[in-house]
């Protein structure tokens, strides 16, 4: 048998011109002893591929020539898919780990940038108040206002990705929610892309904050809108899916049960394969310098984390790409999402607030803000100076506005601690890190006031007001 009738039989076509070139060598060797192993892919007839190990010999007559060739197959594909699947299962677990770390780096960065922009935020608000409405510099300030404001929506958007944000998850019919968004995407999307909407008949129902689903949705559209620059079609689909055991272990965070499943799909430019690998990260774009900050796709990476559901993107050059994101079935009944009522103006008040917060910064304009408000105001940088100065002083606590952590004693031990001598007093927490207030999972425990940093002198005011008319 030649090298090429050997080829053609037992091997996958594809690998057919290797075993014809190394077989074809084995036999114009000269070589009275020699023997070869390859390895490579068989293409059985009902199609399945299997991987088999050749150990063959060949036997020279006495003018060198080959006139027999001994062959042992050795059947090795259930070796070669754990090999694989244990590679793979190795590939997600060193992803998974990289992107914990920068999760970390970027939470802590955002923590500590979200103080800075506590104090310019305020200081520029205080600062406009104080000039009159027509004064020069107002426009200045207003220039500053507006950077610190895009700044704090990166910090949000670093800690989407590292699943510290605060969520308020409801049961939600996805359906629903994304007929609501569809004039908004349409818009977003613009006339030279063809919005399609699929949605499942009797979709399940999942428990998720529709605000974050809906930055999802709309964050997928534009990258999707962004990789069709020429035009094309945008579909949006709803499925109902049940994981198996199986298909579990290829995905490990993605546990087996019933699931909804939304896919955000496009005709467009595709991404290659180091694209595909890195497009998570945070600060990862493949577009112009100044058109992107690369994090929408790590911001719906961290939502749906944080939500305990699954994505994952499938891409081919000059297809598209097709994103699919998994929540949960839960079995409830959808809540109403009620109409936000008009709030009344609200004003400050003459009540007594006691500020802790370890950041000078953030200390020194919330006093500032309060005071400019009415209020009576103390405050201490740590736990236990609030508790020395409430031994000394007897002042009359209406409201304890604390950072959540701090050196020596955190936010709620020292509310836990306040609480005997003023059993009536308000407790607002305070952090630009929310995952130290509300767990793992980014869920506000109930009954829990909470403003996060970094907060302008209008919220903080609000937030003061309504914590005391509550």
């Amino acid at each position: 048998m030649s090298s090429a009738d050997y080829a053609h039989r037992f091997c996958h076509p594809d690998d057919a011109a290797l075993v014809a070139v190394e077989t074809g060598a084995a036999i114009a060797s000269a070589d009275p002893n020699y023997s070869r192993q390859i390895e490579h892919r068989m293409l059985y007839a009902d199609g399945q591929v299997g991987h088999i190990v050749v150990h063959f010999r060949i036997v020279k007559d006495a003018l060198g020539r080959t006139v027999r060739i001994y062959g042992v197959n050795q059947d090795v594909t259930e070796r070669t898919q754990a090999d694989e699947h244990r590679a793979r299962l190795e590939s997600q677990l060193h992803q998974a780990q990289k992107m914990e770390t920068v999760g970390r780096l970027a939470g802590g960065v955002a923590h500590d940038f979200n103080n800075l922009l506590t104090g310019i935020l305020g200081h520029v608000a205080l600062a406009q108040m104080d000039l009159a409405p027509d004064d020069p510099i107002q426009g200045t300030l207003s220039e500053v206002h507006a950077a610190a404001d895009r700044a704090a929506d990166l910090t949000r958007q670093l800690l989407a990705f590292s699943r510290k944000q605060l969520i308020a998850p409801k049961v939600v019919d996805l359906n629903a929610l994304i007929r609501k968004m569809y004039v908004m995407l349409k818009r977003i999307i613009g006339e030279d892309v063809a919005v399609r909407v699929m949605y499942a008949d009797r979709l399940g129902l999942t428990r998720v904050d529709p605000g974050q689903v809906e930055q999802v949705i709309v964050n997928l559209a534009v990258n999707a809108r962004d990789a069709m620059p020429k035009g094309g079609t945008l579909t949006i689909e709803t499925s109902n899916v049940h994981v198996a055991q199986s298909h579990s272990e290829e995905r490990p965070d993605l546990e087996p049960g019933n699931y909804i499943k939304i896919s955000v799909s496009d005709n467009g430019e595709g991404m290659d394969a180091n694209t595909l690998q890195n497009v998570f990260e945070p600060f990862f774009t493949t577009k112009a310098v100044g058109k992107g900050t690369g994090l929408g796709l790590s911001t719906v990476f961290g939502i749906v984390k944080q939500h305990g559901g699954h994505i994952e993107v499938n891409s081919e050059r000059g297809i598209g790409t097709s994103f699919s994101v998994y929540f949960q079935v839960v079995d409830a009944v959808a809540a109403p999402r009620p109409t936000e009522p008009e709030l009344p103006k609200l004003y400050g008040g003459n009540e007594t607030v006691l500020v802790v917060e370890d950041e000078p910064v953030v200390r020194n304009i919330a006093v500032k803000i309060l005071n400019r408000h009415g209020y009576t105001v103390f405050s201490a940088k740590n736990g236990l100076m609030a508790l020395r100065l409430i031994q000394d002083e007897h002042p009359a606590i209406d409201v304890l506005l604390t950072d959540v952590i701090m050196p020596g004693m955190n936010g709620r031990e020292l509310a836990e601690k306040v609480r005997p001598a003023y059993p009536d007093v308000k407790v607002i927490f305070t952090s630009g890190y929310t995952r130290e207030i509300i767990g793992s999972q980014g869920i506000l425990a109930e009954g829990t006031d909470f403003i996060a940093k970094p907060y302008t002198p209008a919220a903080l005011a609000k937030k003061i007001r309504e914590v005391l008319d509550s």
